[in-house]
């Protein structure tokens, strides 16, 4: 059963995807075709910023958003190596968990 914590989180990226494929399906990926974004939730309205200091959405004009494609990619490929880095020292300490547990039962102790 999952925690509040991680539901709140599911509920953050899916705040930020939900935000990014907005202007992806309104085709504003470049300057001359940024928009308004009109929040559908106070989840993407509080959400908004992160995209907007990761340079994945620029603000034209006043009110006036555009999705950088290679930003996003960049955002992306820059989580995947934070994910990386944290699953590893774990995946390292369960085999150590699982040595100590072998050279315990091989000595019989």
């Amino acid at each position: 059963m999952a925690t509040s914590a991680a539901l709140a989180a599911a509920a953050v990226a899916r705040a930020r995807r939900e935000i990014c494929s907005v202007f992806e399906a309104a085709g504003a990926c470049d300057p001359a075709r940024a928009m308004p974004y009109e929040r559908a939730s106070r989840m993407q309205e509080r959400q908004l910023s992160r995209p907007v200091d990761d340079g994945v959405l620029k603000q034209e004009r006043a009110g006036g958003y555009w999705l950088d494609r290679d930003a996003l990619a960049a955002a992306a490929a820059r989580r995947a190596r934070s994910m990386e880095f944290g699953i590893a020292p774990l995946g390292c300490v369960g085999v150590m968990v699982v040595a100590m547990f072998l050279v315990r039962a091989w000595l019989g102790a």
